[in-house]
């Protein structure tokens, strides 16, 4: 499930691994998700010979319902610049899900 490509020039040179992964770090707090339930559980850049590409791993907490777990999907928020112009592509890719609930106070998978 991807998003839709992103008109965006990263103007900033030399581009680095360090450049991308903040201006993903920073689109991160402003596009998408209501920030408030989502988490970054992690976050990685790596270069390629043509990009230099930044990972947002993040967990979305999904309320089921009073009596039932909730569900906890983990995904991949992938920003990739082209080394050569600056074009940024965005990408977003479900990973795995997961139901847990909280029994006084501690978390436990259903």
């Amino acid at each position: 499930m991807g998003l839709p490509p992103y008109s965006a020039r990263l103007n900033e040179r030399p581009l680095s691994l360090h450049s991308v992964r903040e201006f993903a770090e920073y689109l991160w707090q402003f596009e998408f998700f209501a920030t408030a339930r989502p988490k970054v559980l992690e976050s990685f850049s790596v270069e390629t010979p043509q990009s230099l590409d930044h990972t947002l791993l993040i967990a979305t907490r999904i309320n089921q319902s009073f009596d039932s777990c909730d569900r906890i999907e983990v995904v991949a928020w992938i920003s990739s610049t082209n080394k050569s112009n600056g074009a940024l592509s965005r990408d977003f890719h479900f990973l795995f899900a997961i139901e847990a609930q909280l029994i006084n106070g501690i978390a436990e998978e259903c």
